[in-house]
């Protein structure tokens, strides 16, 4: 699983923070790897607004769990792939 925190670095409220969860598979050895590479991708949406300035946590874990290999490890990061900015009307 992982946790983290959103930070709304804009001058403006965003919502809807939808996060791209990236599980990387790195074979133990990288010169004969396997054939069943476990890499994978998840998301997850950080509802509602976050205010400039402000940060929101979240938190993802996998289903199925990642599983417990042997043969190499899961390097895993998290990049934001979308979010709406509400910018008022004048």
């Amino acid at each position: 699983s992982v946790s983290g925190e959103v930070v709304n670095k804009t001058g403006h409220p965003v919502r809807n923070v939808q996060l791209m969860v990236i599980h990387d598979w790195l074979w133990a050895n990288e010169f004969n790897p396997g054939s069943d590479d476990a890499g994978t991708v998840g998301s997850v949406t950080v509802d509602g607004d976050i205010a400039a300035g402000s940060s929101k946590t979240f938190s993802y874990a996998p289903s199925p769990a990642l599983p417990d290999r042997r043969d190499g490890s899961f390097l895993t990061h998290v990049t934001v792939s979308g979010y709406q900015s509400v910018i008022p009307s004048n």
